[in-house]
């Protein structure tokens, strides 16, 4: 069963990228779905720029001013409405994460987007199941709702961008 929180398509293209650590010297412990929910809010500025999201990687890392960690595998899948970045580890003994950020006509802000960053419950090296958006489904608002996808949970949002 889902678990909806109120705060999108049509497949598109899918990029596998290579494992790449988040810049900066002295760095805290970074969590690994920190520098993947940095990359999810850099695809809201590539798509307010052009339009559309987009599956590379490279001008995402720019726009957050970000690398990835290493030790996974990085994906991204777009659609019309929406775009998910997955991390799949390369070792068994690490989660996998899923991030997700959807075009909602009803959110609040200029840019009607919505995203959460979902975890496996459990490690492995797998993709795991997609956030879940459903548009309008707030019977008040008219906002969608989003979920993590099956066998996953919320790390990070579901937050209105």
């Amino acid at each position: 069963m889902h678990q909806y929180v109120g705060t999108a398509g049509v497949l598109g293209a899918v990029s596998i990228l290579g494992a790449v650590v988040l810049g900066g010297i002295g760095q805290a412990q970074v969590e690994p779905w920190q520098p993947l929910s940095a990359i999810t809010r850099a695809q809201m500025t590539y798509y307010r720029r052009h339009g559309r999201f987009t599956s590379a990687l490279a001008p995402l890392e720019r726009l957050a001013r970000v690398r990835l960690l290493p030790g996974y595998t990085y994906a991204i899948r777009t659609t019309v409405r929406g775009a998910y970045i997955y991390a799949i580890p390369t070792s068994a003994s690490r989660r996998p994460i899923v991030s997700a950020i959807f075009v909602d006509p009803a959110a609040p802000g200029p840019n009607k987007m919505t995203m959460v960053v979902c975890g496996a419950e459990g490690p492995g090296r797998f993709r795991p199941a997609d956030p879940i958006f459903r548009p309008g489904a707030d019977p008040v608002t008219r906002k969608g709702q989003i979920a993590c996808g099956e066998g996953t949970v919320i790390v990070d949002g579901p937050l209105a961008l």
